[in-house]
């Protein structure tokens, strides 16, 4: 057989074996790099609901004051206290507390304008956003998204691709199912048109026969008159 390899040269395989024995460690590899993509993404994540969850409770404690500050001021608290920064072109659409506001970047130095982009999913926040109840949500969401890095990096990569496969087969299965029902149905719809149709055939039989049996006996009934 002629294919593909992994270099997109055709290249004649003896058997399906010796594809196979191509394709596996190509596409191995492929799952070692998209689990160090998701470890990325999570962990990102995490930092970021960790910053948030410490930059709320910090505000409600009074130990962080953000309210009749300048602008410059705050932004060197932050990173005086050890702020992660997380870029917008990194974080835009992932936060729902962003506004993605800047009015003041004109006014401010290079550094600012970087540390004001860098905090902007932090100052961006809603200021009902800024209390206990949602310092406890953000460390709730933080527990679980650590939970899931902790799972992923626990995952060999080639489990990834068996839960894959896993889970195509039984989307597969699933479609097979509904595919036999949506089957069934149509069979069970024909059989009781074919019941229906018969059943109109021997109505209409049935009438023909009694209509010749009462035109029968009225002749027989003429003929005795006669």
């Amino acid at each position: 057989m002629n294919l593909f390899d992994e270099f997109g040269k055709i290249t004649k395989f003896p058997n399906p074996e010796a594809m196979l024995e191509v394709f596996f460690p190509l596409r191995l590899d492929f799952y070692v790099k998209r689990k160090e993509l998701l470890l990325k993404v999570l962990r990102r994540e995490q930092s970021m609901l960790a910053n948030k969850a410490r930059f709320v409770e910090e505000v409600c404690e009074g130990e962080l004051i953000v309210s009749n500050r300048k602008r410059k001021d705050i932004l060197e608290d932050l990173k005086s206290r050890g702020y992660e920064l997380f870029f917008k072109e990194e974080n835009q659409n992932t936060d729902e507390d962003n506004d993605g506001s800047e009015e003041n970047a004109v006014a401010e130095s290079k550094s600012d304008a970087e540390l004001a982009k860098g905090y902007e999913y932090l100052l961006g926040m809603k200021i009902w956003s800024l209390t206990f109840e949602k310092a406890e949500q953000l460390r709730e969401q933080l527990a679980v998204k650590t939970q899931e890095v902790a799972e992923l990096e626990a995952t060999p990569s080639s489990q990834i691709w068996k839960n894959d496969l896993l889970a195509i087969e039984a989307a597969l299965d699933e479609r097979d199912v509904e595919m036999e029902a949506a089957e069934a149905a149509e069979i069970d719809a024909q059989n009781k048109n074919s019941r229906r149709q018969v059943k109109k055939g021997k109505t209409a039989k049935k009438g023909k026969t009694t209509a010749t049996a009462a035109k029968k006996l009225n002749n027989k009934k003429k003929k005795e008159n006669s």
